[in-house]
């Protein structure tokens, strides 16, 4: 049996080698060139972001100098004008494969937006990376204990215990007991929850 304790000193490795152990320079060459092509895409495709980014930028670091931080109000405002994303997306919506909004908790209407194939590759692949740069492993299993609804939360997670071949125990339905029956019964490695819940789970 695995116990937290061996997945803590698991032997160091990369889930994606190559990228994890670029050079520094090669990896900030590579970063601005990403960062190019996705402005590049926006400015094409979507007025929100071709008003937001100076056509100028020659560097990251001009990139962080001179493009405004996006706040939650900006895409809010442009989705009620605009309903039911606004102009922000820089992708046709018929290609999304996944429906996403914020929790609404704020009082505020819901933040709107959708995943294509690739954008949802790319976000379980990073919960890849950082399962793997905690000592998860293939065999490993996994619960994530949120509500499996419309917020985004840790669906990728889920997925990316999948991928990495973990059993993956979704216990969206379950109240804080139940789950915890299911910590113990079922050998639980690895848990996948915010801070506050994982208190009020102790």
């Amino acid at each position: 049996m695995t116990t937290l304790g061996q997945i803590r000193s698991a032997p160091a490795g990369y889930w994606s080698p190559k990228l994890e152990t670029m050079p520094r320079e090669d990896l900030t060459a590579w970063q601005w060139r990403r960062l190019q092509q996705a402005m590049a895409h926006a400015r094409r495709n979507s007025p929100f972001w071709r008003d937001r980014l100076p056509p100028d930028l020659r560097s990251l670091e001009e990139y962080v100098e001179r493009v405004p931080l996006l706040y939650k109000k900006d895409l809010l405002a442009v989705q009620a004008a605009d309903p039911p994303y606004g102009t922000w997306p820089a992708t046709d919506p018929a290609l999304g494969v996944r429906y996403h909004q914020t929790s609404g908790t704020s009082g505020a209407p819901p933040l709107r937006t959708f995943d294509t194939g690739r954008d949802w590759a790319w976000s379980v692949d990073l919960f890849c990376t950082a399962l793997y740069g905690m000592g998860v492993r293939p065999g490993h299993r996994g619960m994530v204990a949120f509500g499996y609804g419309l917020f985004m939360g840790f669906w990728a997670m889920h997925y990316a215990l999948e991928r990495m071949g973990c059993l993956a125990v979704p216990t969206g339905g379950m109240d804080s007991v139940t789950r915890i029956r299911f910590l113990v019964e079922h050998q639980i490695e690895v848990l996948g929850c915010t801070p506050s819940y994982a208190l009020r789970l102790l």
